[in-house]
């Protein structure tokens, strides 16, 4: 179910300042129990700071969140009916309720979500639970409740600015294009689910899940586009084939959660994903987190959020043996990754960023960008000195000449991000076939006539003009082109 972004946004915004709520609650406890937000601390893998306070009042609210969207399913009843105001006790309740759920599973979503409620005195868990169900209430109200990556989606904005997590995260846009071009290298019978089940592929720091759940999308795009039945798919994807592993536990929470709703009224065993030590421990060894899997093809676990068999305290703690890692050796087919690599942006070819003040800018730029017109743009001012390879450093970039956006109206600027929520799920051909490709074509129409309101013999112009620009050797490089493939109008 596609969801336009000013939704999600405004869904974001409205999570972001329940969770503010929910963190100040924390933060006076801190004061008058501080042993109390110590041992939430402790569940998080966190200090005792405001980041900890968001984190927990966060996961919280995403549990709330997926309560909601199974209330009516399992025999599970609606928040309303369980930390509503006119409620007693609606701390026994909530946890009585995702104790329940957790029997069906949704293990890695409620487990720490549950400790971290059990933690917390009655009368500030009644405030804490009260505010975050009127926020629940209140994202159902626009409407992007009921998209299955909308807790990836928001939790990626609420730490952009690493207010939630100070740490490297993927944003989801980069993450899409980089699933979809690993993907579509994949040899695989989409509509076979065991040769899908058979695949292996792992993010070693995981992070938030943005690249493990777009790998995800895509490869359950292509196996529903093959007849294929995602329901049964799910378990197997949960269970067998995706792997990823990060040193902190909230982190491993976001990404349970969001690849849990892909499809949330089908429950799963186990999962591959670990929660690996980091630092001294106890017996004065030193973990290093996934880099240990170098030595070994299995690490031990901090905590275990994979297997409820294995789980014996409400705060999180492990049997003796704990929770090995099994990652094995030489047999993954895919790993896919975003390490903190930086470099300075002073060099020759570094990338620049493009801002906007108003919001809705970035959509008309995007698709400006990916029109055409705008890749002629952008090929006519780079520098060319290999054939279909246009550079650019950040110098030229500041006269690049692109579509002039203060010029567009407010129903031109809607109307831009109406075509970049269309586009945002197409393929899109390389460059140098924008002439041959269907959904360039769309977008150019789309561009030239209903962003821009230009007619259909200038938007046949722009195609002829794409044919022509496609045919120039510094775009194409010699590269092969379909041979049965013709002009796209």
């Amino acid at each position: 179910m596609s969801v336009p972004q000013r939704a999600v946004d405004e869904a974001a915004d409205v999570l972001e300042k329940g969770i503010d709520r929910a963190a100040a609650i924390l933060g006076q406890l801190a004061e008058s129990r501080p042993d109390v937000v110590t041992s939430v601390a402790g569940l998080l893998g966190m200090s005792e700071v405001l980041q900890t306070y968001r984190m927990a009042g966060a996961i919280v609210a995403n549990a709330m969140v997926f309560h909601e969207r199974l209330a009516g399913l399992h025999g599970v009843k609606p928040l309303s009916q369980l930390c509503s105001t006119s409620i007693a006790n609606p701390k026994e309740n909530i946890l009585d309720a995702w104790t329940e759920i957790l029997k069906i599973n949704y293990w890695p979503i409620f487990a720490i979500a549950r400790d971290i409620v059990e933690q917390i005195p009655a009368a500030e868990a009644a405030q804490l639970l009260s505010n975050l169900r009127t926020t629940v209430e209140d994202v159902a109200a626009t409407g992007a409740n009921q998209t299955h990556d909308l807790t990836g989606r928001i939790f990626q904005r609420l730490i952009a600015d690493r207010k939630y997590l100070a740490t490297f995260y993927t944003l989801p846009a980069s993450a899409a294009l980089l699933a979809r071009l690993a993907v579509s290298k994949m040899d695989v019978d989409w509509s076979d689910a065991d040769a899908i089940g058979s695949l292996r592929i792992g993010d070693f720091a995981c992070g938030t899940g943005a690249l493990l759940s777009a790998v995800y999308e895509q490869i359950a795009a292509r196996h529903e586009s093959s007849g294929g039945d995602l329901a049964a798919l799910h378990p197997v994807m949960m269970e067998e084939v995706l792997y990823g592993c990060d040193v902190m536990p909230s982190a491993i929470h976001i990404t349970s959660s969001t690849l849990s709703g892909a499809q949330p009224n089908v429950g799963f065993g186990k999962t591959r994903l670990y929660t690996l030590a980091y630092g001294r421990q106890e017996d004065g060894t030193v973990r290093i987190g996934s880099l240990d899997l170098l030595q070994s093809s299995s690490a031990m676990s901090l905590f275990n959020v994979t297997n409820p068999a294995l789980r014996t305290g409400s705060a999180g703690q492990e049997t003796a043996t704990q929770v090995i890692a099994d990652v094995p050796d030489e047999r993954f087919d895919l790993v896919i990754m975003n390490p903190p690599f930086t470099r300075a942006t002073n060099h020759e070819g570094a990338h620049a960023d493009v801002t906007f003040d108003d919001k809705r800018m970035d959509f008309a730029f995007s698709v400006w960008t990916n029109s055409t017109l705008g890749l002629m743009c952008h090929w006519w001012h780079s520098s060319r000195q290999q054939s279909s390879k246009a550079g650019m450093t950040i110098r030229s970039a500041e006269s690049l000449p692109v579509l002039d956006l203060r010029t567009l109206t407010d129903d031109q600027l809607s109307t831009a991000e109406s075509i970049f929520d269309d586009f945002r799920d197409r393929d899109l051909m390389p460059a140098f076939l924008a002439d041959i490709d269907p959904n360039r074509a769309l977008l150019d129409r789309c561009v030239v006539r209903d962003l821009l309101g230009f007619n259909k013999s200038t938007y046949q112009a722009v195609r002829l003009l794409a044919a022509k620009w496609c045919a120039e050797p510094s775009v194409h490089g010699g590269k092969k082109r379909p041979k049965s493939a013709g002009l796209v109008i």
